[in-house]
């Protein structure tokens, strides 16, 4: 296990725990985290322990901060998401780099959609469901003969849902090597 993967791993893990818990990704996980995933890209970037750190460099970590925290900054900008969730996608970024961060990231929206639905038919059951999804989708196909979402339907697609977890299996997923290094140990 690479000291980049360690950081991002724990950084996702609080990250994780408090968003289900407060539904907050605290600056005080995702600041360091970036910072610290920067200084050793930086240092790699130098020559000084780009092997056992596990590091991307410089140039590719800040590219794929920036692209990572535009991706996951969509759902915030559309008010469906909080801050934190983009400044999680910059550490992803910092930590994998461009192609594996923006694989990250969309693994993990694929998660967060597939435990979304989960969770809803759990909650809701699964006639609720395909009641929002019929008017969801029919209204806007054809609006005139299907009414569009009731008050309870809309509220329940503008419910906050929160993504570290998601980010968290994400990260699991497209990182298998590490999880079993880590496993062993």
């Amino acid at each position: 296990m690479s000291l980049v993967w360690g950081i991002l791993f724990v950084a996702a893990l609080i990250s994780s725990c408090t968003d289900i818990r407060w539904r907050r990704i605290y600056n005080a996980v995702t600041y360091p985290a970036f910072l610290c995933l920067m200084a050793i890209n930086a240092l790699a970037t130098l020559g000084w322990g780009s092997k056992w750190t596990g590091a991307v460099g410089l140039g590719c970590a800040f590219a794929g901060a920036v692209i990572c925290l535009v991706i996951t900054a969509i759902p915030y900008l559309t008010n469906t998401g909080g801050a934190g969730d983009a400044k999680l996608g910059a550490v992803i970024g910092a930590a994998l780099g461009v192609e594996k961060g923006i694989i990250t990231v969309l693994v993990s929206f694929i998660v967060a959609g597939v435990l979304i639905v989960i969770v809803l038919i759990w909650d809701r059951g699964p006639l609720f469901i395909a009641k929002v999804i019929y008017h969801r989708i029919g209204h806007f196909f054809v609006p005139l003969w299907i009414e569009p979402l009731s008050e309870e339907q809309n509220a329940l697609l503008r419910e906050p849902v929160p993504m570290a977890p998601s980010f968290f299996i994400g990260i699991l997923i497209t990182n298998i090597p590490y999880v079993q290094a880590f496993l062993v140990f």
